[in-house]
């Protein structure tokens, strides 16, 4: 009777069901009658037993479910279920275990099915996820010079390889090969990391200059000192120009100190009579030798110099070759000024002196030439770079052997005698065969004696009757003192070419 009671009970009231907590426990079913009555109880042990079918009909409304997942997504399932699912304690009761990756939910049948539904989903999003990046895959990524160096410096393929993917470069790439998702982040790392990269540039530098940084031993060199001072850095020459690389701007500046410190360069200019020497076979032969040297060293010529590139710790060596070879390959000239007579002196006279010097500074490719116009006199000397200023020095000490002879007749009585121009021929015959030369005054001012030819000297003299002399005179006739100079021809004559054009270019026609 008691079940037909409670069955009826049910099907007239809203009824509560308490259940037991434990199997000793009684269910409790309170009806509500009405508002003005107090619930009806009824409680009592196995219910499953005595209402079957009122238990079945309760339960039929409830139902239980599990859903396992990966260890690899757990995590990410419970905030996503926790961030996109609400739901009350009063219909649905949800259990994470988080030994087993399993969630246990219980609770009415409409709010079981709505929450195993949406966990399914959020589920299914996460192990397609987990599956394409646990996918194995690989991916190629092209490198600027400058990219592969930096990235080899911070040793960016060993510390970011993993089980789960490895890192490969080579010079102008790098190989990601493993999981999808990790090949992804460690590109996106990659990435990132050479965004920050800073350049600067050294600005425009000899041929020498690059030669010698992209040499194998100085690049070495080079990344031995930024790791001596902590900077992670490198360089890249683009034509004469050096860009330096870094992934700050103070790592920049700092770089482009080390290399201006490390490798130094020096111009030598070269004359412009010694220019042809950077064209010769000469040069191309030392341009080889110094390249060949231990050390990193290398020359050029530029704008008419010759530029040394070398470490600073070697260019006092590579200075001294570099002089060597300008000293023995340039020509220079060096003109000395000297007065007329001197120059007379030394072309007339002075010819064994002059071989002299000649054959003692033959190495040098010496050449001595008197100049004696009239625009200035004396002695232009070429020679090997090298060999100038001794040329020089003992071409000078030839000229003060001449005047310190030097001997100024200015009394009246000396003077009064030379105006006469026999008197001046005697005293050039005198002064020829002792080797001395003679300026009058008048002639130094007007150029008189800037013939090429020897001046006037006495052959040999015969007195012929009481203060008459015939005198027979070998030399330039423009440079003979004399009033009057006739020249025998005839008045038809023109005076254009030949002794008589001489004369009269020289002097005054009557």
């Amino acid at each position: 009777m008691l079940v037909v009671k409670i069955e009826s009970q049910m099907s007239q009231y809203v009824c509560t069901v308490q259940w037991p907590r434990t199997r000793k426990d009684k269910l409790t079913l309170h009806c509500t009658l009405s508002s003005s009555q107090s619930d009806a109880v009824f409680s009592m042990l196995d219910w499953h037993k005595k209402c079957p079918v009122v238990i079945r009909s309760e339960l039929d409304s409830f139902r239980c479910g599990k859903l396992d997942a990966s260890s690899q997504i757990w995590q990410q399932l419970k905030e996503a279920v926790s961030r996109g699912l609400k739901y009350g304690t009063s219909e649905l009761l949800v259990h994470w275990d988080d030994n087993k990756c399993t969630v246990f939910f219980t609770g009415l049948r409409a709010a079981v099915d709505q929450f195993e539904t949406e966990v399914s989903q959020i589920l299914t999003s996460l192990e397609g996820e987990l599956k394409k990046k646990t996918q194995q895959t690989s991916d190629k990524y092209k490198l600027k010079p400058h990219q592969a160096k930096l990235l080899d410096l911070t040793d960016f393929a060993r510390t970011s390889s993993s089980a789960k993917c490895t890192v490969k470069m080579s010079a102008d790439e790098v190989v990601f090969a493993g999981e999808a998702g990790e090949v992804m982040t460690l590109r996106m790392n990659m990435l990132k990391l050479l965004s920050g990269v800073t350049s600067m540039t050294l600005g425009q530098k000899s041929s020498a200059f690059t030669t010698v940084l992209s040499k194998e031993q100085m690049q070495k060199r080079m990344r031995e000192t930024m790791a001596k001072k902590k900077l992670f850095a490198t360089y890249v020459i683009q034509d004469k120009d050096v860009y330096v690389y870094a992934f700050s701007e103070r790592e920049a500046v700092e770089a482009c100190k080390v290399i201006k410190a490390e490798v130094v360069e020096k111009r030598f200019p070269v004359s412009p009579d010694g220019r042809a020497c950077l064209a010769s076979s000469e040069w191309h032969q030392f341009e080889s030798d110094i390249a060949k040297l231990g050390k990193p060293s290398a020359v050029c010529h530029e704008s008419f110099s010759i530029v040394a590139v070398t470490v600073a710790d070697e260019m006092q060596a590579l200075e001294l070759k570099v002089s060597n070879f300008i000293g023995r390959n340039t020509v220079r000239r060096e003109f000395v000024p000297m007065p007329a007579g001197v120059v007379d002196v030394l072309q007339k006279y002075a010819a064994a002196d002059v071989d002299s010097i000649l054959r003692s500074l033959s190495k040098h490719a010496l050449d001595v030439h008197f100049v004696s116009s009239s625009s200035e006199t004396g002695c232009e000397i070429r020679a090997t770079s090298s060999g100038i200023t001794p040329a020089v020095d003992a071409v000078k000490a030839l000229e003060q052997r001449v005047k310190c002879k030097d001997c100024v007749v200015d009394t009246p009585l000396h003077a009064k005698y030379l105006r006469s121009p026999t008197a001046r021929a005697a005293v050039d015959g005198i002064a020829g065969r002792h080797h001395v030369s003679v300026k009058f005054p008048e002639e130094a001012k007007t150029g008189v004696r800037c013939s090429k030819l020897p001046p006037p000297r006495p052959v040999c003299e015969a007195m012929v009757g009481r203060n008459k002399t015939i005198r027979l005179v070998e030399g330039d006739i423009t440079q003979h003192s004399a009033d009057v100079i006739v020249n025998a021809a005839n008045s038809g004559l023109q005076h254009g070419a030949g002794v008589a054009g001489d004369i009269a270019r020289v002097g005054k026609i009557c």
